[in-house]
């Protein structure tokens, strides 16, 4: 079923799939046993997205991340809104459950020590939505998962620090920052006569 649905993707324009939920349902012909990932990875994950999959009454899997991938640590604040949000969402519209990533971009630096508290989290709220990441769920933490009571103020000043000098500042050499913006080289001539 998949190499029929890729194909069928091929064969539709990018600005046609993304914003219309119908179409993917339609068009495709997918089943109706089709289980959807809902990705979202920023703080502000799309309710409407969620709410979509539940109006088009199709089962989905809320997947919210750590925010480890291309870092030397996950990024509390970050992972903190997203994880809570897609939880909330995924319960809200009845999705059938949440699957919380940890990706390992440009052979990911960061070691699983680094990603923990995002996978506690997300265990957290699945197992109990009503979990929020306060002061309280914090010195859990790191009483229970780190056995030092300071353990969450260390790591959300990594993860501070780690959003001033990054990854790219420092290991993945295709990006450059010049002037405070992220610059990406072009990669072929196509690109460089723009």
């Amino acid at each position: 079923p998949f190499v029929v649905v890729a194909n069928k993707l091929d064969k539709l324009k990018k600005s046609e799939i993304e914003p219309n939920l119908q179409t993917i349902r339609e068009d495709l012909e997918l089943p109706e046993d089709t289980i959807f990932l809902n990705w979202s990875y920023g703080p502000n994950p799309s309710e409407k997205k969620v709410a979509a999959f539940k109006d088009l009454n199709r089962t989905q899997i809320v997947c919210p991340g750590t925010t480890s991938w291309s870092r030397f640590c996950e990024c509390v604040d970050r992972e903190e809104a997203n994880i809570t949000k897609m939880a909330d969402y995924g319960y809200k519209y009845g999705a059938l459950g949440m699957l919380n990533t940890n990706w390992g971009d440009y052979g990911n630096p960061a070691s699983i020590e680094m990603a923990l508290y995002g996978m506690v989290l997300g265990a957290a709220k699945s197992w109990a939505i009503n979990t929020q990441p306060d002061e309280e769920f914090r010195a859990d933490v790191s009483e229970l998962l780190y056995k030092n009571k300071n353990a969450m103020q260390y790591l959300i000043a990594i993860s501070n620090a780690q959003n001033n000098v990054g990854w790219n500042d420092t290991v993945y050499s295709g990006y450059k920052h010049r002037g405070g913006i992220e610059y990406n080289p072009p990669m072929n001539e196509e690109k460089l006569e723009k």
